[in-house]
């Protein structure tokens, strides 16, 4: 759904309700709102994919995909095939639910030209980019877990020397004044 003149895009996303259930509990820990959160997880995925176009493999694949999706529908409409559904359509197992998300203008429109460019749907792609997102959220997190925690332990280790060594009336540095 559309409203002319609006800065954002608002609509809606068909992702499984196992994935769906997931960011839910995520944004709830965290005392995001679902839709807020889903909108971050969609860039981000959106980001990964976009930077992975540097690469000249990468940007030469996605160029050949375009060329091929422009050529297929082309051909398809010459021999008088009328498509049902898009290319790349998201295979969900299970249960899907509708997730309503509020995107920038000029975001959904970068979203529409690489869905027209490669002939996948919008959804799909926003799906695909939420999952994306949604990875990326959780390994950063945990990855600022396990360094944080790796931090504590060195503390603790480095305590416990200091203490060892006041125990046994060591300094652990020289202090002025004092011979060892």
């Amino acid at each position: 759904m559309e409203i002319a003149g609006r800065r954002t895009w608002q609509g809606s996303v068909r992702v499984s309700a196992h994935r769906l259930e997931h960011c839910r509990k995520r944004a709830l820990e965290e005392g995001w709102r679902l839709s807020e959160f889903a909108r971050m997880l969609i860039s981000l995925g959106a980001t990964s994919y976009f930077l992975r176009l540097r690469h000249p493999e990468a940007s030469e694949r996605f160029k050949r995909l375009a060329r091929m999706s422009e050529t297929s529908s082309a051909f398809d409409m010459a021999v008088g095939i009328r498509c049902r559904g898009r290319r790349n359509e998201p295979k969900h197992i299970g249960a899907t639910t509708l997730l309503p998300v509020h995107l920038p203008r000029g975001f959904y429109e970068l979203v529409s030209s690489y869905s027209s460019a490669t002939g996948t749907s919008r959804n799909a792609l926003l799906s695909r980019f939420l999952e994306a997102g949604y990875i990326i959220y959780m390994k950063g997190q945990n990855s600022l877990l396990e360094t944080m925690r790796s931090l504590q332990e060195e503390r603790r280790a480095s305590r416990d020397k200091t203490s060892r060594l006041e125990r046994s009336g060591k300094a652990a540095f020289p202090t002025r004044g004092k011979q060892f």
